[in-house]
């Protein structure tokens, strides 16, 4: 190889590698453009648990990676509470809303909180003694 061929080589060489170096500088940029939390809708009663997801999406509506930050919310406190991951806790009777919010960008879904059952235990008592040809307990005071 000649020396002008080399030099050629070299330069070609080097603007490949400036090329390269130059398009891993470039940086690419997700804007969030929507939030959705699943399930949309969920009844519970007191004291049971939900866990809920998050699907973030970008501007071409493509999946965010789950690397992003998403911050869980809800109201009222009196009806619902959700930790950071979305696990969802029924505290209280009522409607309430479980949000998620990933760069500013918000999702949310309804929950119906439902009281626990009652036994009416006086009553299946009386009935049970009724059944038994017994004679029924006291009504508590």
């Amino acid at each position: 190889m000649n020396i002008r061929a080399w030099r050629v080589a070299t330069v070609l060489a080097a603007a490949v590698v400036a090329g390269v170096a130059c398009s891993s500088d470039k940086v690419s940029t997700v804007e969030v453009t929507s939030v959705t939390v699943r399930p949309a809708t969920a009844t519970l009663i007191v004291g049971e648990t939900q866990r809920f997801t998050v699907d973030v999406r970008d501007q071409d509506g493509n999946a965010v990676p789950s690397s992003i930050g998403v911050d869980w919310s809800a109201s009222p406190s009196s009806v619902i509470t959700v930790d950071p991951s979305g696990l969802v806790t029924a505290v209280g009777a009522g409607s309430g809303t479980v949000r998620a919010t990933a760069e500013g960008v918000s999702g949310s879904a309804r929950l119906t909180v439902e009281p626990p059952p009652t036994i009416g235990v006086s009553q299946t008592a009386a009935t049970l003694a009724g059944l038994l040809g017994g004679t029924p307990p006291p009504e508590p005071v």
